[in-house]
């Protein structure tokens, strides 16, 4: 199976990985809320592939 990813420039002209980009609203909701039920701070400064194993971690925390 190939990985592929697909890449965004930022105004500065960089190329960035769609993970390496801001987290999405939809994983902003599950961060906030599962901070909220675990007693652990929210950062909204996570790029998506930071948000993706902060919410793993958090998930587990609440199970």
């Amino acid at each position: 199976m190939t990985s592929q990813s697909t890449y965004m420039v930022a105004p500065d002209g960089d190329a960035a990985t769609e993970e390496e980009g801001p987290m999405t609203n939809k994983q902003a909701t599950i961060l906030r809320a599962l901070a909220e039920k675990t007693g652990e701070p929210f950062d909204g400064g996570l790029n998506r592939r930071q948000a993706e194993r902060r919410i793993a971690f958090l998930q587990e925390m609440a199970d």
